[in-house]
């Protein structure tokens, strides 16, 4: 057991953020840092600078730029410098003059404001840059921002940028994402991407284990739908024997209840890796950064809350985090990033490793961005900090945005410590709410209340009980496949697919080709409408909720059929060839371009029955009434089309066009001379 417990390091800690306040008090802070909290400060700071990112720098059409920056241009905050005031006015002034100048003119203005937080540097200054932003007793974490990977050619591009940093003698280690490096990740399919990441991931950890210099990846889980996904390749990337020797390191977000069994698993394995002989990882602890992301995909699939509920919970989860991991038994395997800006969470973290005597296996990283003053006072404690620093190419700035609106929502956020970073030093008031805060998140440790280990605990094996009664509509909510049993469910249902016979029984009981039949079906469907529409609307809802019941009770029969008649692999994210040549249209056979007869309409083909598949069959026409001329389509289009089209279809020479795109005229015949009279 650990001989000393985090509750009772608050004194010292508070002690020693005093001690960092006080050694910071005589530097000179950021301009951009002070910039920005001023911006923040003034009531419609926050107002303008999201007008400015999300009306004026996001879209892509100049015309729409132009009007958004004119009205942004009607208020201009008094907290912006008389340049940065009459660059803003002046082009309000003028953007609907000059729309294709305004979009670098706001550009401008947003790195003028936000530009200390990411590292914005065409490849030749790069270098420059980032010599400026790091400096001795810093170590540069290099993340390389982009747009949305939707196809192979953004991934090789994001792969390659990546590994173009890691090979510049300036960064010591580079962050990247799963999704980064590997587009159209299938939730369901996880042995199978897995194994695309990890492919993919192979060159660039060579890269790191090959380098002459201590180099390191660090693999983030950014969400967590990319958690189990993350986790694995991690393990499967290090357990190869040319990655034994190799430090490694992976992001874990504190917000998620997942995050604890997580490091407990990594620990374990990590143990294991080092009892071969194998480096040890590193586990960077954040509170987490994609917390709407998280409540709009919540609220759309109707799932729980993946995080925890409020900043409170947050804190304490934190901090359970940072009791379990900081022990001697630990840390030999697994070295502890503390990632963060509240100075409390720091000292925290620092005066417990100290008391146990793990200072060596631990460190501290910020993000790009934190008051220069702090860091320069916790390096002088801590020793050498990693600074985690975003890089962006100007010509992709725009990639930058989403990651510049949530630090801005971050900054200007009330629960946060970054909003209170500047005054904390000189102002008692945003001291003390600060230490309440964390002083909460530390007594919260003692709740007796068991803690979850997930919120996401939806199990499609497990029974749904009996049918309830709703008020009101709600739909049910969708599968999720971050749940291990989800996907052990999905895969037990594609496994029975090729062979399945479900439904084959009902859809030959319901094949009908009488045509009186047919009728009489339709007659009783009408009544029963009918019928529907006089019920009472209480017995309508029950009754609708026990079809409701019936439907989730046999959704793994419902998706098997659906799986076998459109052979549609969710684990594939493709139609597979079988089923795919079934379904592919046939070839529509070339007929003679003169004479040709008219194509009649082929009936539509029935599925086969073993398949499950809805069988169709098209009306036989009635005695005495003939095929009949279909009526001719009114051509629409310009003149020199329709000639193409007329000529195509009766099989003619296509004649050169004229000057206009009209048809010429085909050359005139010379008349046939009849033989003179006799």
């Amino acid at each position: 057991m650990p001989s000393a417990r985090l509750q009772d390091c608050t004194d010292d800690a508070v002690a020693l953020v005093r001690r960092w306040l006080a050694a910071s008090a005589g530097t000179k802070p950021d301009a951009g840092a002070v910039r920005l909290s001023e911006a923040l400060r003034d009531g419609q700071g926050l107002d303008f600078t999201r007008g400015l990112v999300d009306k004026v720098v996001r879209p892509e059409d100049p015309r729409v730029v132009a009007r958004n920056l004119e009205k942004v241009s009607q208020d201009v905050p008094d907290f912006l410098s008389w340049s940065l005031r009459g660059a803003v006015t002046f082009g309000g002034g003028f953007a609907t003059m000059a729309p294709w100048a305004v979009a670098p003119t706001a550009r401008r203005i947003l790195r003028r404001m936000a530009g200390h937080l990411v590292v914005d540097a065409p490849d030749a200054k790069l270098g420059a840059a980032l010599a400026k932003v790091g400096g001795p007793g810093v170590r540069l974490d290099v993340r390389l921002l982009g747009d949305a990977v939707l196809g192979t050619a953004e991934s090789d591009r994001r792969l390659q940028g990546t590994m173009d940093l890691l090979a510049r003698d300036e960064v010591d280690q580079v962050s990247i994402g799963v999704r980064s490096v590997v587009p159209q990740l299938s939730p369901w399919a996880f042995d199978q991407t897995v194994e695309r990441v990890v492919d993919r991931l192979v060159p660039l950890y060579r890269l790191a284990a090959g380098s002459p210099v201590a180099k390191s990846v660090t693999l983030d889980a950014e969400d967590h739908r990319d958690l189990d996904v993350t986790l694995a390749a991690f393990r499967t990337l290090l357990d190869r024997d040319e990655f034994l020797g190799l430090e490694a390191g992976i992001v874990l977000q504190a917000y998620l209840p997942d995050t604890a069994g997580a490091l407990e698993s990594l620990t374990a394995w990590a143990q294991q890796r080092r009892a071969r002989g194998g480096a040890p990882i590193t586990v960077r602890l954040v509170k987490g950064a994609s917390l709407a992301t998280e409540r709009v995909d919540a609220v759309l699939h109707g799932w729980p809350l993946a995080t925890w509920g409020s900043k409170v919970e947050t804190d304490t989860a934190y901090l359970r985090l940072l009791d379990a991991a900081l022990t001697p038994e630990r840390i030999d395997a697994v070295r502890i990033g503390v990632a963060s800006h509240n100075l409390f969470t720091l000292a925290t973290a620092w005066t417990l490793a100290g008391r146990r005597g793990v200072t060596d296996g631990v460190h501290v990283a910020v993000l790009l961005g934190m008051a220069s003053g702090h860091l320069d006072a916790v390096r002088a404690d801590v020793g050498p900090v990693l600074l985690a620093a975003p890089v962006v190419h100007p010509d992709h700035f725009d990639s930058a945005i989403p990651y510049l609106a949530r630090r801005l929502q971050e900054s200007a956020s009330g629960d946060g410590f970054v909003a209170g970073a500047a005054d904390i030093g000189h102002d008692e008031r945003v001291f003390e709410r600060e230490r309440g805060r964390w002083l909460a998140a530390v007594t919260a440790l003692d709740a007796t209340d068991p803690v979850p280990a997930t919120h996401r605990t939806q199990d499609r094996r497990a029974p749904i009980g009996e049918p309830v009664h709703r008020d009101a509509f709600a739909n049910a909510p969708d599968t999720d496949p971050s749940t291990a049993a989800n996907r052990a469910w999905a895969t037990d249902v594609l496994r029975r697919v090729p062979r399945s016979k479900l439904g084959a029984q009902t859809i030959r009981g319901a094949r009908v080709a009488d045509r009186s039949k047919l009728e009489r079906i339709v007659a009783r469907t009408a009544q029963a409408g009918v019928n529907w529409g006089r019920q009472d609307p209480s017995d309508r809802a029950e009754l609708l909720d026990l079809i409701a019941h019936e439907l989730e009770t046999r959704r793994a029969d419902l998706v098997e059929v659906a799986a076998a008649e459109t052979g549609h692999d969710p684990r594939r994210g493709r139609l597979r060839r079988e089923r795919r040549d079934r379904l592919r249209p046939p070839r529509r056979r070339q007929r003679p371009a003169a004479g040709r007869a008219r194509r009649r309409r082929r009936p539509v083909r029935a599925a086969p029955a073993h398949r499950g598949g809805v069988v169709v069959e098209r009306p036989g026409r009635e005695p005495g009434r003939g095929r009949g001329r279909r009526p001719r389509r009114r051509q629409r289009g310009r003149p020199a089309a329709r000639a193409r089209g007329r000529a195509v279809r009766r099989g003619a020479r296509r004649r050169p066009l004229g000057r206009r795109g009209a048809a010429l005229p085909a050359p005139a015949r010379r008349p046939r001379r009849r033989p003179a009279p006799p």
